[in-house]
């Protein structure tokens, strides 16, 4: 294997969404009518563990071999681009918010972008012209593992 990375989304940002979700649990299980509690408790259980869940899925995990390259999330949004469809490589940085509106698999004026944090990424253009964003805290050495199994 040429190169690594697993990138987990920001902490700020899975604190705003575990907020929000935790909120709307809690006001259910404050609201719950006396005799539903143990509803509203076993609803508050299940939004944890999915909450586990997510703090596992939501990781971008980049790999890259002598054949190809896999990014992705492991909920089951991954890619495999076999490097002899890649016709250039180069590390970039962007505007999240503004050219692809925020952080995810996101599809933007310039492409497809697959990313859990930053504003650094790899764009790969492929033979059939397809634009491809992978982020990355160290996109110079990924691109450098690219090029070099290129």
């Amino acid at each position: 294997m040429r190169f690594h990375e697993e990138q987990r989304f920001s902490p700020g940002v899975l604190a705003a969404v575990l907020a929000v979700i935790g909120a709307v649990a809690i006001a259910a299980l404050v609201s719950a009518p006396r005799d539903e509690v143990a509803g509203a408790l076993a609803l508050l259980a299940a939004v944890a563990a999915i909450l586990a869940t997510l703090q596992y899925a939501f990781r971008l995990v980049t790999r890259v071999d002598e054949k190809e390259i896999e990014f992705g999330f492991p909920a089951g949004l991954r890619r495999r681009v076999p490097l002899m469809d890649i016709a250039h490589v180069e590390a970039v940085t962007y505007r999240p918010l503004r050219d692809f509106g925020g952080w995810g698999l996101r599809i933007g004026r310039e492409g497809r972008m697959y990313s859990a944090r930053g504003n650094r990424a790899v764009k790969i253009v492929l033979r059939d012209g397809t634009v491809l964003f992978i982020g990355s805290r160290q996109p110079e050495k990924l691109a450098g593992s690219i090029l070099a199994a290129l």
